[in-house]
């Protein structure tokens, strides 16, 4: 007669499958990983976006600061509609009960070479931009009493998309314009200005804005 023995319940895991489960918890911890990586890289790209955003704003909000008041025909050069990235101006300071006008001693704006990377097509500070540009404020040009305000830094040396092939890129009429620009429209001055800056990992956000100011007779 045979006995028939009931079958013992199988205690622990399997070389075999102590393997699987290992490898199911390192893809688990590796796309956790992935993910979290991922999501940092897009916080800090956002947050160099609106960082490169807000310079652009807060610098065209200064630049139109000094421009109220300036006189259409006390530009040199005149920017004309081909535009100009360097020229002085100067402002109505008061007018007499007989309309005499009183003028502002000579301001200028230019755009120039940022500090550490001279114009030579290389990134010789190494922030990742080339060539990029400053936007400077001097007063009282040509005085003792001058004085020179840098107004914004990295500069993109080429507007928006822009690129050195003669050609215009941007369709709005101006051929490889530098990344600030003041175009005249009879008595409407427009700015136009682009700002970028890098990640350590190479990613660039660039922000391209455009004002207007009204000049004065």
């Amino acid at each position: 007669m045979k006995h028939h023995h009931p079958r013992r319940s199988r205690a622990g895991f399997t070389l075999l499958e102590m393997a699987i489960t290992g490898m199911l918890f390192g893809l688990i911890l590796g796309t956790a990983a992935l993910v979290s990586r991922t999501g940092s890289q897009a916080a800090q790209y956002a947050d160099l976006s609106s960082r490169v955003q807000s310079k652009a704003r807060r610098a065209l909000d200064r630049i139109v600061e000094e421009l109220n008041e300036a006189s259409q025909t006390q530009l040199a050069p005149d920017p004309g509609v081909a535009g100009s990235a360097n020229f002085s101006y100067r402002k109505v300071a008061a007018v007499s009960n007989a309309g005499v006008v009183t003028w502002s001693n000579l301001f200028r704006l230019d755009l120039a070479d940022d500090s550490g990377d001279p114009d030579n097509g290389l990134d010789d500070d190494g922030d990742g931009s080339v060539d990029e540009k400053l936007v400077r404020l001097t007063i009282d040009a040509g005085l003792a009493s001058q004085k020179q305000v840098t107004l914004v830094h990295d500069v993109r040396e080429l507007m928006g998309v822009e690129t050195a092939n003669g050609a215009d890129d941007d369709g709005n009429g101006l051929v490889d314009e530098p990344g600030f620009l003041v175009t005249r429209n009879g008595s409407l001055l427009t700015v136009r200005l682009t700002t970028e800056e890098f990640l350590a990992d190479g990613r660039r956000a660039t922000a391209t804005m455009q004002t207007a100011v009204l000049l004065r007779n």
